[in-house]
């Protein structure tokens, strides 16, 4: 019996073979003609591996463009498997990628976005969450207390978790773009970010708007 292709090579990154099962049916998914192969490597696996598996198949992480969770299957669909073995792998170095289809607040009812963000930021910033639940208060009411909005930095890139609704979205996209070149500079370690700051200046901030009512 042949051993199951837990990790396989391409172009310089190491995928990790994940699960088999899916929530579509691809047209150019190779397991729906016939075969299971892709490169070479035949995915098909008996048994889906742990997250200790896919550590151990990853090998040295930092010696890989990316580490991929992907495979013939929908990662997601072991969402917490996946992250506990991202974490892991980006503690050793790597750098951690996802191939998905989007689906994975549909497949498990919920939304998951901010436990795996959770996986990904490095430090939060905590004014872009306390912002959005702010300006939801003023829609929703104080069912906006319940949302998990997480926002914050990796390396030098900001993550902001939008809301789902692509109204909320928009509003809370124009809202936060004033501050996003301030941002910017200050991921860029920007000498000219921190102007005025040990002077005691103050940053200006334009008054909130109530969006029902026009008053500040």
């Amino acid at each position: 019996m042949s051993v199951p292709t837990i990790s396989y090579d391409l172009r310089g990154s190491r995928y990790l073979n994940v699960t088999s099962r899916c929530t579509l049916r691809c047209a150019f998914c190779p397991k729906f003609s016939g075969t299971w192969t892709v490169a070479g490597y035949d995915l098909r696996i008996p048994e889906e591996p742990n997250a200790e598996q896919l550590i151990a198949a990853a090998g040295d992480p930092s010696t890989f463009q990316e580490i991929v969770f992907c495979g013939l299957g929908e990662p997601t669909l072991r969402l917490y498997t996946v992250l506990e073995a991202g974490a892991e792998l980006r503690r050793r170095g790597g750098r951690v990628r996802l191939n998905t289809d989007g689906l994975a607040n549909l497949i498990h009812g919920r939304d998951v976005t901010p436990e795996s963000l959770r996986a990904v930021i490095e430090k939060d910033i905590h004014g872009f969450g306390e912002l959005f639940r702010m300006l939801s208060y003023q829609d929703i009411g104080s069912a906006a207390m319940l949302s998990r909005a997480v926002c914050g930095i990796r390396g030098r890139t900001l993550i902001v978790n939008l809301p789902g609704s692509p109204k909320a979205c928009l509003e809370n996209l124009e809202t936060i773009a004033p501050a996003l070149p301030h941002a910017m500079q200050l991921l860029g370690e920007d000498p000219a970010a921190e102007a005025g700051h040990g002077n005691g200046h103050a940053l200006s901030i334009p008054p909130m708007v109530n969006r029902h009512t026009g008053t500040t």
